[in-house]
């Protein structure tokens, strides 16, 4: 069973160490993304739809909203993978003041050089007890440059990526952005929604993947994901109320879809959340 063993919530984003032994459908994340597994068997992320292998001499590197998967090489034996959740506002702020301009992670993956090896092992260690002094996010900071440097003028055929710009999608596509960006509202049916563009619902799915890079169940999901963390580190509300406050039937349906986006129980993963400083700051 995947559990969390260290989840530290901080101006950064979310810095987290699992044992994950479960598949993980396919999502996304508003968040950057940095995966390395250092222990166990290791496991495949699937990225730009291309299979990347968790290795311990590798990063996997995964840019906001980039939709990606989860597959674990084995189901018996856990995996201890380090996961950093990236806030996008933290780091355009870091790569703008190395780089003179805000920039995206050019490859799906990168090597880790002897100097970024011991930044993570500092990093794993801080995360059982996290200091409150900054340490942490200057050194989550130095690991995103070097993240983000390795890939910098790199040739290849694969496509470069390119950030989303919000505001000049579509009429249609913006509409039904806002509609699902409420994660009360996250579960109408995506038929109405397309009806309401004046779309039928595969000319919807289309225009909305082709302009945002997700589909809109994959949207949909990921606010619905991220409203379920925020709420879950607020330790008064129950699990029961938070599923309950999101549109899902039951506890048992909210706790189905938390492990198949998270790959534990919301009760395991509040069990080990520690929060530093204005966790929500921009």
């Amino acid at each position: 069973m995947s559990r969390a063993l260290a989840v530290c919530h901080g101006e950064f984003g979310r810095a987290t160490v699992y044992e994950l032994d479960r598949p993980l459908v396919t999502h996304a994340h508003r968040e950057g993304h940095l995966v390395h597994q250092f222990g166990g068997p290791g496991g495949s992320v699937t990225v730009r739809g291309k299979p990347v292998a968790c290795r311990p001499d590798r990063i996997v590197t995964i840019n906001p909203w980039e939709p990606h998967a989860f597959a674990p090489a084995s189901l018996l034996q856990p995996g201890l993978v380090f996961v950093l959740y990236i806030r996008p506002q933290w780091l355009q702020r870091v790569l703008k003041e190395e780089f003179g301009s805000s920039i995206l992670f050019q490859r799906p993956d990168c090597t880790i050089t002897p100097g970024l090896g011991r930044l993570l092992r500092t990093v794993l260690r801080m995360l059982d007890a996290p200091p409150r002094d900054g340490s942490l996010d200057k050194l989550l900071a130095e690991i995103c440059v070097m993240c983000a440097q390795e890939g910098m003028g790199a040739a290849g055929d694969a496509p470069q990526p390119v950030a989303v710009n919000w505001s000049t999608l579509d009429h249609r596509v913006r509409r039904s952005v806002a509609a699902l960006s409420d994660p009360a509202s996250a579960f109408q049916p995506m038929e109405r929604l397309a009806l309401s563009c004046g779309l039928s619902r595969a000319h919807f799915f289309k225009l909305f993947s082709d302009q945002t890079g997700v589909t809109p169940s994959v949207f949909a999901n990921t606010i619905r994901i991220e409203e379920s963390l925020r709420r879950i580190a607020a330790p008064n509300a129950s699990i029961a109320a938070i599923g309950d406050g999101l549109g899902f039937s039951c506890q048992s349906a909210f706790t189905r879809f938390f492990v198949a986006h998270i790959g534990m129980a919301p009760t395991a993963y509040r069990a080990a959340i520690r929060i530093l400083g204005d966790a929500h700051a921009a």
